[in-house]
């Protein structure tokens, strides 16, 4: 998610959700290869979200492999939650919330988050890979995330684009 892409969605996010006031922006991911996600994990996710929005408007996006229980968890507190109809939202709420909470589950999800917003909060579902952790440990170290539990401050001035040294080992291996 380059700044040119996301100051592309900014006027149509503002204008699909008539510019809430601070939101907070869900990216929910889903069932995968070590991942399950079981109904205490779920209620777990949904009351820790409760915790950190407060009073904040919340803007959801479920993806593919999003489990019915995970919607269910987060269903019925008011917030407002991509029903699959019309385009993905996806953009907009990367380009409209400072504050992005995040499961764990998907290393782009996360990736696209830390270098859309100010502050990403990430739920570690129970099974995550180990590789995954080891992703989330060094994002947590550098300061760039944080658990969605964890009331640490951020760090300041965390720029977290990549694609120049994606691009040297692409060159690289050519």
């Amino acid at each position: 998610m380059t700044d040119d892409v996301l100051a592309a969605e900014r006027p149509v996010a503002a204008k699909r959700f008539a510019s809430p006031r601070n939101p907070i922006g869900v990216l929910l991911g889903g069932n995968s290869g070590s991942v399950s996600w079981t109904k205490e994990a779920a209620r777990s996710f949904a009351t820790q979200l409760k915790h950190l929005a407060g009073t904040r408007p919340v803007l959801i996006t479920p993806s593919r492999r999003t489990p019915p229980v995970l919607l269910d968890a987060v269903g019925g507190n008011g917030w407002w939650i991509w029903d699959g109809t019309g385009e993905n939202p996806y953009r907009q709420i990367l380009a409209l919330c400072d504050t992005l909470v995040v499961t764990g589950d998907s290393h782009n999800m996360v990736s696209e988050a830390v270098s859309a917003a100010h502050e990403v909060h990430v739920f570690r579902p129970t099974g995550l890979a180990a590789k995954f952790q080891r992703f989330l440990d060094a994002l947590d170290e550098a300061g760039a995330i944080r658990a969605l539990d964890d009331g640490r401050p951020f760090s300041s001035g965390f720029l977290c684009d990549a694609s120049a040294i994606i691009a040297d080992e692409i060159r690289a291996r050519i």
